[in-house]
């Protein structure tokens, strides 16, 4: 992938690349898509993001299901079928669980709560086990889009995301409540186990805009995943795309608010107050693998 190669550039010869047929043209590569991806971050941060009513008039292309997060059913899939595998059923199952299925001292069901305007997802402020608020898709994406109306809370420490995931790579929109005018757009696309979360990821994730309020008021955060590339938009302006490290595998959405080094707070520590990430809605448009 181009962000591993670019982390060992440095280190290779120079000569060795020089002296190399494609030697150009690899430097060639490698150069346009650290511009690509620098001027995509410096084109949100110099622009006016669109408005929310411009970016509701876009409709992806795939097949929508429309997710009302305040009618929404949460709950675990049941274990049936002759290979005893949770297989999720349309409009039978529930879309959603709370809690990641690998973490069960991470949240708890408590902290999703449903009322007339979506999920509101708590972090609480107390230190301890099951402080979290997480809900994760039951229903996979392969190819297509997702789109999440969702509002970040403003509580230094708390770290809230909306990632595509089922192993790697993993495709992310991450905030810190200290983070006035900021997310970050990131792709986790190897392993680390030397590293604090285990993950290799991309370089040049922030995303910042004067006029971008993540924590006051609601944005359409979206992912676009295809055979050929990734795409982050958010209030359908284009944050960031990639070509390489795409994956080719069925993936689950998250919505988490938590705690974490990342936001410069302990995981199982103290935050001034509760953390409240509200999602009003999800969209999926699936594609035809």
């Amino acid at each position: 992938m181009v962000p591993k190669l670019s982390f060992d550039f440095n280190r290779l010869p120079v000569k060795r690349i020089v002296s190399l047929p494609f030697g150009l043209i690899f430097l060639t590569f490698i150069s346009s898509c650290h511009v690509t991806g620098l001027s995509q971050k410096r084109q949100f941060k110099s622009h006016n993001l669109p408005s929310l009513s411009d970016a509701l008039s876009r409709t992806p292309a795939g097949e929508l299901t429309f997710y009302d997060m305040s009618a929404v059913t949460i709950g675990n899939l049941p274990w049936y079928g002759e290979d005893c595998v949770a297989k999720y059923r349309p409009g039978i199952d529930p879309p959603f669980r709370s809690g990641l299925p690998w973490f069960s001292d991470q949240s708890s069901p408590d902290n999703v709560i449903q009322d007339t305007n979506g999920i509101k997802l708590i972090c609480r402020k107390e230190a301890g086990d099951k402080k979290e608020g997480v809900i994760y898709s039951n229903f996979t994406i392969k190819y297509g889009t997702v789109q999440v109306l969702a509002r970040f809370p403003d509580v230094e420490g708390a770290w809230s995301a909306i990632w595509l995931f089922a192993g790697l790579p993993e495709y992310d929109f991450e905030h810190c409540g200290q983070w006035d005018e900021m997310v970050t757009a990131t792709a986790h696309w190897g392993f680390d186990y030397s590293g604090l979360y285990g993950k290799k990821s991309t370089l040049h994730n922030e995303r910042q805009n004067k006029t971008f309020r993540p924590a006051k008021d609601y944005y359409l955060y979206e992912i676009y995943v295809s055979p050929y590339k990734i795409v982050w938009y958010i209030n359908g302006m284009k944050t960031r795309e990639m070509k390489r490290g795409i994956s080719s595998h069925d993936q689950h959405l998250i919505i988490s608010v938590g705690k974490g080094e990342y936001c410069g707070s302990d995981p199982k520590g103290e935050l001034t107050k509760d953390a409240k990430l509200f999602v009003k809605w999800v969209k999926v448009f699936k594609m035809a693998d």
